[in-house]
């Protein structure tokens, strides 16, 4: 199969890309407390927010390292990339610790989380923009020495608004939901969303369940 010059002009841009970062992660190391953490439900405005404060000299934005499609290791660790919940003070589970303890030291990442790298090597502590991890932010700040994150709140009449206009969530799907939808399949901790799974299975529309989530 024959790749387009476009397909191959990216491949070879990422592979690039992908090098660059890993000569910066063996002559930089990175302090959890100097980067900046955005929390936020999507179309919350955290992306907007997290690109203003990585427009900072020696900044650089890392855009949602949780996301599947771009870190296989959240799979294979159990940790569902979408709503995951861990108390804070959970204590035994030293694979999901070790996971973000090199997200926050810069050491977990590849091209895909990095929106523009033109200033990669200038790097001198990171924006973290999570839409994903919004259930984790007591356990992250309970273990690790981060500056006070940022958690942005909008009205969620908005918020269900703008996602009935996004691909991601309402856009060309349908308004009444075919059949009752389930929680994820969690395998840790759980636990907090049992207590929402009649709504969850009594949600007839789209908007109920962009509400819920």
């Amino acid at each position: 199969m024959k790749l387009s010059y476009e397909s191959l002009k990216n491949k070879i841009e990422w592979r690039y890309r992908n090098a660059q970062y890993h000569l910066l992660r063996l002559f930089k190391k990175y302090e959890h407390k100097s980067g900046i953490i955005v929390f936020g439900s999507g179309r919350s405005g955290t992306t907007h927010l997290a690109s203003v404060l990585a427009s900072q000299d020696n900044f650089t934005l890392i855009d949602e390292p949780l996301k599947n499609a771009s870190s296989y290791k959240v799979d294979k660790l159990g940790l569902t990339g979408w709503g995951q919940y861990i108390p804070e003070d959970e204590k035994h589970w030293p694979e999901a610790y070790s996971f973000f303890d090199r997200i926050l030291s810069g050491n977990e990442f590849n091209p895909n989380h990095i929106p523009d790298n033109n200033s990669l090597f200038k790097t001198e502590a990171w924006v973290f923009k999570f839409i994903r991890a919004n259930l984790l932010m007591p356990w992250l700040i309970n273990n690790f020495e981060v500056r006070t994150p940022i958690y942005i709140l909008r009205t969620p009449y908005a918020v269900v608004s703008s996602r009935l206009k996004h691909g991601g969530w309402g856009l060309h799907k349908a308004s009444k939901l075919e059949k009752a939808v389930q929680i994820p399949n969690f395998k840790y901790f759980d636990q907090f969303y049992s207590r929402y799974e009649k709504l969850y299975q009594e949600a007839t529309y789209l908007e109920e369940l962009l509400t819920l989530g």
